[in-house]
């Protein structure tokens, strides 16, 4: 039984206060804003390993664009699980592909409360960022492209880690998940008598999660019911009732059992329900405990629109 109180209270412990309790939105991608940011550039590692190394002057500025890209994944995961939800007949495939976006969606939320983000820099962001350069030095060569973006828990220091072009936005999305569930389990693994159940449970939907070939079971299993028609996901794959019976069961009713049963979409389907559970959680908890907090605001206000919020 998987325990999402105590294991929203290890997340809790990794998040970063001043993302989970913004008080207002400020719209738009972060990296696309800088110049509304107050930063400086205090470092830089030359390529093939380009590190950026940013100090925010105004953390709360950047935790507030960041606040508003979080919530805006969370919200895009609460419409997809509610579309995931409706009964598409004979055929599993689009509400699967549906709930894996639901996932996805509720993964890029909770790693940037906790410090991570995706984000494509452009040459005009990269020129900002240089304008800001404050080490003393002129670096030639550094390049425009896909970064990790790191942050500490009160949005003070930023790094910005480019990627090679080998991965992908699902594939390193993955990835940073992982990163977070590695976190949580050597928080669980701390704390043996209180957190044994959540260090199995932890255990387990990392072993789902990340396969031993480096891929990743969720973007693995969504590129084959998409593009190769696999997995018993269709309706001319020769699906039986018992197999869409149970798999929707487990959709509905957010069972979030990550035992492995031997069903690759009935576990792809629990393995989805936990992570966007844990989400939830997090989102609600939040709103809960500040009235304040922009979750607050947007729980008000969308409400109605998206049942799966409430």
């Amino acid at each position: 039984m998987t325990n999402l109180v105590k294991i929203e209270r290890l997340f809790k412990a990794i998040s970063c206060p001043p993302i989970l309790g913004a008080s207002r939105v400020a719209y738009g991608r972060t990296i696309e804003k800088l110049d509304n940011l107050n930063f400086a550039l205090t470092g830089i590692t030359v390529p093939p390993n380009q590190i950026l190394t940013l100090q925010m002057l105004d953390p709360k500025e950047f935790a507030y664009y960041m606040s508003g890209e979080a919530n805006r994944f969370f919200l895009a995961s609460m419409i997809s699980l509610d579309r995931a939800k409706n009964d598409d007949g004979e055929n599993l495939s689009w509400q699967i592909v549906e709930h894996y976006y639901a996932a996805y969606y509720a993964v890029h939320y909770l790693i940037r409360i906790s410090g991570t983000s995706l984000t494509n820099i452009d040459k005009a962001a990269l020129n900002i960022i240089l304008r800001s350069n404050m080490t003393g030095n002129v670096y030639q060569g550094l390049s425009s492209g896909l970064n990790f973006m790191h942050y500490d828990k009160l949005c003070e220091n930023v790094s910005l880690h480019k990627q090679d072009k080998k991965g992908g936005s699902h594939i390193d999305t993955w990835a940073s998940w992982v990163c977070v569930i590695e976190k949580l389990l050597l928080a669980a693994n701390s704390d043996v008598a209180e957190y044994t159940e959540s260090a199995v449970s932890l255990s387990e939907h990392l072993k789902f999660i990340r396969r031993s070939n480096d891929t990743f079971s969720p973007t693995v299993i969504r590129n084959e019911i998409n593009y190769q028609f696999s997995n018993n996901a269709w309706c001319f794959n020769d699906l039986t009732k018992n197999k869409i019976n149970s798999v929707r069961r487990a959709l509905v009713e957010n069972n979030m059992s990550l035992n492995n049963n031997g069903d690759l979409l009935e576990n792809l389907v629990c393995n989805n329900n936990f992570i966007i559970s844990l989400a939830r959680k997090v989102f609600l908890s939040a709103s809960e405990n500040n009235s304040k907090s922009i979750c607050r605001s947007l729980l008000n206000k969308y409400k109605r629109k998206i049942p799966a919020l409430v």
